[in-house]
């Protein structure tokens, strides 16, 4: 089945729960993988610097731009590292899962101001890859006769 408006599969925008990510990071042999989020199905990724309850979901954050701002503002470069591995993210979301495991992770590179869910969880290299993959079926929306997508 589509979704509507712009002919997605309904995978693309179903997201996971907190239960569901959790058990797909668990299942990565190195659980010391960093772990990076994509809004472009892969194609290009940035680090997680924080984890956040908004609403009724929980946002995965790469404010990796904030920090880099902020970090020049303060003098202080070392606020620009901001990476998470897998081991280190299940943490972090387990510290939200007393409350309700069946809510939403989402993930955002524009510090809250937009943000997408989860469709994929793969490994790209020495990373793991949360993606979305809405804008990805947008643009293969808007240039339907283009293969390369």
């Amino acid at each position: 089945m589509k979704n509507g408006k712009k002919n997605r599969p309904e995978w693309v925008d179903r997201g996971k729960s907190i239960r569901q990510l959790i058990e797909e990071l668990k299942s990565f042999e190195n659980q010391e993988l960093e772990v990076r989020i994509s809004m472009d199905y892969g194609d290009s990724h940035q680090s997680i610097s924080s984890v956040r309850k908004i609403d009724s979901c929980r946002l995965l954050i790469s404010a990796v731009n904030f920090h880099d701002k902020k970090a020049k503002q303060l003098n202080r470069p070392e606020l620009v590292d901001c990476k998470k591995s897998i081991r280190q993210l299940i943490e972090e979301l387990n510290l939200f899962s007393s409350e309700n495991q069946d809510l939403e992770v989402r993930i955002s590179i524009d510090y809250e101001n937009s943000h997408q869910p989860i469709s994929l969880v793969g490994k790209d290299g020495l990373y793991c890859l949360l993606m979305s993959a809405v804008n990805f079926y947008d643009k293969k929306a808007d240039y339907p006769d283009q293969d390369d997508f």
